[in-house]
């Protein structure tokens, strides 16, 4: 009776063992803790074109964080990587990307 469960049980293993590795990723996953590059892109200069139209350029500055606070148009709040928290408040809205790093 030993042998032929532990015979089943090597069978029915094998059978789930992409279960159990994603089930094992999926544990890992949950106590490692995420990071995340923000992309803030700030306004930089106004030029006249000679037809009268302007163009605007964006002076992008980005920073690797471990935690996200606060995201809006105008405030952020995030930790970075290396512990510092860091407080953004601008007066007009300004854009930016969050990608989250594994």
């Amino acid at each position: 009776m030993g042998k032929a469960f532990g015979n089943r049980f090597k069978i029915w293993f094998r059978s789930n063992s992409l279960c159990f590795s994603t089930m094992i990723e999926w544990l890992k996953n949950l106590f490692r803790p995420s990071r995340y590059e923000i992309t803030i892109y700030y306004p930089g200069k106004v030029t006249e074109k000679p037809d009268g139209s302007k163009e605007k350029t964006f002076n992008p500055k980005t920073y690797k964080c471990k935690k996200l606070n606060k995201i809006t148009d105008t405030h952020f709040i995030f930790i970075l990587e290396t512990k510092d928290r860091v407080e953004i408040n601008t007066v007009k809205p300004v854009g930016y990307d969050v990608i989250k790093k594994k």
